[in-house]
This record gives structure tokens, sequence and C-alpha cells, in this order.
């Protein structure tokens, strides 16, 4: 059962410390001319969608459940005022794209009765390996990025082998995922954004989302 407005305002109040922390975590992340109070302001955005969606009843506590929807906020907020930074930009949907596959992924996993702790250890494994697959493909999209430094020539080279076995195994992702990828890691839209365009909500957009990486993923590794 979703909560009153008297329950939800109690909530805002309650949590303006934990907004205040996460914006200054995110400020270590983004240029420093954004400012705490800037994302702070953002967060509060995400906070209230936040009381307004919650239910007790899940069994989630309230942070865990706003944790992601206020650093959301935040980064959303960088992407718009440093739209002409491109390098930040894809860094900043990067780190967006990855916290939507940790909350995506977040007790999603099937677990044995046999053996409990190996399987978590497993998920836990999995997760971490396309959250780094993630960050690698958007390093790919910043070097590829307009007036990007070049990097040292082998540095250069081994961006290039990966980035070919990537577009190699992205051209035979189911059309889906492919257009997901390509939206989130190479035009910089959010995960959301490119779920719109393929008529997904949100949470379809985040499935979809961690299932092109595990294929990407398992692709990558049977080369």
């Amino acid at each position: 059962m979703a909560l009153s407005a008297p329950e939800r305002d109690a909530l805002l109040q309650k949590h303006q410390g934990f907004v205040q922390k996460l914006a200054r975590c995110v400020a270590r992340e983004v240029p420093d001319w954004i400012t705490v109070d800037e994302l702070m302001s953002a967060g509060n955005e995400g906070l209230l969608k936040a009381a307004e969606r919650y239910d007790p009843s899940r069994g989630a506590s309230f942070t865990t459940w706003a944790y992601y929807r206020v650093r959301g906020s935040m980064l959303d907020f960088v992407r718009r005022v440093a739209a002409q930074d491109v390098r930040c930009r894809v860094r900043v949907s990067a780190q967006a794209a990855v916290d939507d596959l940790i909350e995506a992924t977040l007790g999603s996993r099937p677990r044995t009765a046999s053996d409990p702790r190996a399987d978590a250890a497993n998920a836990l494994a999995s997760t971490l390996e396309e959250m780094a697959l993630a960050f690698t493909m958007a390093e790919f999209a910043e070097v590829l990025a307009p007036k990007a430094p070049a990097p040292d020539p082998e540095t250069a080279a081994a961006l290039r082998e990966g980035m070919e076995q990537a577009r190699a195994v992205i051209a035979k992702l189911p059309e889906r995922e492919r257009a997901m990828v390509d939206g989130v890691y190479f035009h910089h839209l959010t995960i959301e954004e490119t779920g719109a365009r393929l008529g997904l909500s949100k949470g379809w957009a985040s499935r979809l989302h961690a299932r092109a990486l595990k294929l990407l993923r398992e692709g990558l590794g049977a080369r």
C-alpha cells in the first residue's frame, strides 16, 4: 500500500541528510563547476518520486528503494547541464547504466537450494563482469568522441582491437538488444530514453539492458 501524504512528507524530511551525502559522493565524479547544492536540488526531485512510489509492504527499506532514484536524478541533471561536454556525458551515462544494471539484477537471479552461497557468488561475479563491460563500452565511446585526446599507440591499438571484437558481437545481437547497446553506449542516451524509442517502459528497458550486456559478455567470452 502506498504511503499517505503525511507519511511521504515525513520521509522527505527525514532523508535530507541522505540526499546531501549522496550529492557529495556524486560531486566527486562530475565536473567541479557543478555544485553540491545543485545536485541536492536534483536529488530531492528523485527523493519525491521515490516517496510517491514507495510501498513498504514489498519489504525493501526506503533508503534501498530511494538510492538509485535519487542518484539517477542527480546524474540526469549532470547530463543536461554538461550536454556539450562529450567526455563527461559518456562517463555519466556509463555510471547511470551501471547503477541501473545493479538495481535490475539485485535479487533477480535464481538461487539453488543446494548451495545458496556459491550461487550468490556466481551471481555477483556475473554482475561484476557486466559492470566492467559497461565501463569498457563507455571507454570505447569516449575515445571515439569528438575532440577526445589521442591515447598512446599501444593503448590505441588495444582499444581498436577491443572495439572491433565488440562491434562484431553487437552486430549479432537481437535487434532490440543491439538498439539498446547502440543508444546507451554510442549515442549517450539514458536507458529510459532508449527504451522509449523502442516503445518500452523503464522497467522493461532496464531488463533489456541487462540482457543485452549478458549476451554481449557471453559473445565476447566465446571469441
